[in-house]
């Protein structure tokens, strides 16, 4: 694993994602060399990070003075379930993003939808990394969260040639579909991924 471009991957993600859309998409991937470097190196990284402030904080209830704590067998669990369900979810999202930028005059481009969603996802991956964290945990993830929104609004112009005229609709459209997936898959593949009830105390 390649942590040093990791490292400079989340930092241009962050502060010069177009640059960082321009280098990547100049590489030419393959769907099979997109998944396995850098696609799953990066969710593996954040898994992983998100997996050791569990374990030393709890999980965080979003603005509730509450910790959530799992036993650690539940943190391996849940960070295979991230790995997986991120997997099937940045192909399964490139596949309807491209699609539905073909239905407002963008290109339908499978590995080129599922790389603008990988990298615009960045920003949220590192919000939901250091969520667990007291205090700043959870602003910074909604933060971020809504600065991966502003990334996945602007990305189909570049990504797939989505005129710039309809990306309002193509946007709204992709976020009503993606909404209803992600409930689907989160009753369905995230069901084997629950942990067992967990205790929960005050938060400091």
């Amino acid at each position: 694993m390649d942590f040093g471009y990791l490292i400079n991957l989340f930092k241009d993600a962050l502060l010069k994602p177009e640059k960082l859309w321009s280098q990547e998409s100049a590489k030419n991937f393959t769907l099979q060399e997109l998944l396995k470097f850098p696609v799953t190196p990066t969710i593996v990284m954040v898994a992983a990070i998100s997996s050791i402030l569990i374990l030393i904080f709890g999980y965080k209830v979003p603005f509730a003075p509450v910790a959530v704590h799992s036993s650690l067998s539940d943190v391996i669990i849940g960070f295979i379930g991230t790995v997986v369900m991120f997997l099937v979810t940045v192909t399964l999202f490139g596949w309807l993003s491209a699609y539905i930028a073909s239905l407002f005059g963008g290109k339908n481009d499978f590995i080129r939808g599922v790389l603008m969603i990988f990298l615009v996802s960045i920003p949220s991956l590192i919000g939901r990394a250091v969520s667990p964290l007291p205090y700043i945990g959870t602003i910074v993830s909604v933060g971020l969260g809504i600065y991966t929104l502003i990334l996945l609004y602007k990305a189909p112009c570049f990504f797939l040639d989505l005129p710039e005229e309809n990306r309002t609709k193509n946007f709204i459209l992709f976020l009503i579909i993606a909404f209803v997936v992600s409930i689907v898959l989160g009753v369905t593949l995230g069901s084997l991924f629950q942990p067992t009830l967990p205790t929960i105390s005050t938060a400091s």
